[in-house]
């Protein structure tokens, strides 16, 4: 079971958060985790940053 903590996702949020990206583009919210509460914590950091999440699913 994935969460928020992971560090690849760690990774992710500081390369997105870093680079001057705007949008980040995802296939499903799964692909973050599979707990609730860790989208809503990664929704609002990305919204917090500035960062336009899109779902393709």
């Amino acid at each position: 079971m994935m969460d928020i903590d992971r560090p690849y996702i760690r990774g992710l949020v500081k390369l997105v958060c870093e680079g001057g990206y705007n949008v980040l583009v995802l296939r499903n919210l799964y692909d973050i985790s599979m707990k609730k509460t860790d989208w809503e914590n990664f929704i609002n950091l990305m919204k917090q940053n500035g960062i336009s999440v899109y779902l393709v699913e």
